[in-house]
């Protein structure tokens, strides 16, 4: 290998790592939803995973920390091609930093892809602001 393909190489890698460092802050385990999760350093405008609904949401966080561990604000979004998502309102979770759970549903949803977005944390937009919720709960299903 010529020192100049080398060169090309190492700034290749020097690349890709700082994209995964870069995008390291706004971690989120889940691919797909319904299902069990966490959230590590995520800022506010951080979405989560997209997942296929047909009529109700329950968001559940559990163990929630931030700077001030006062309170996050999620928004459920149904996406919408070509058009702004439809959002189902910011709701405020402040249980899930005194040890409890924060619950949010949505019923009577329209079949489609939903996600939901962090608004706030600690009541603020500031993206120094990092939130790390230990579980994450995005259920269908009606019946519990």
């Amino acid at each position: 290998m010529k020192f100049n393909q080398i060169n090309k190489a190492v700034a290749a890698s020097i690349g890709a790592a700082a994209l995964v460092a870069a995008t390291a802050t706004n971690a989120f385990a889940a691919d797909t939803f319904p299902g069990t999760s966490y959230i590590n350093n995520a800022r506010p405008e951080f979405e989560s995973s997209r997942w296929s609904e047909v009529a109700y949401t329950e968001l559940r966080f559990t163990g929630c920390s931030s700077a001030n561990d006062l309170s996050v604000s999620p928004t459920i979004y149904r996406v919408r091609n070509n058009w702004p998502d439809a959002d189902y309102g910011e709701k405020t979770f402040t249980a899930c930093f005194n040890g409890g759970t924060s619950v949010g549903t949505e019923d009577g949803l329209e079949s489609g892809r939903y996600y939901f977005q962090i608004g706030r944390v600690d009541e603020s937009q500031s993206k120094d602001n990092l939130l790390d919720v230990k579980k994450v709960v995005v259920d269908s299903t009606l019946a519990d």
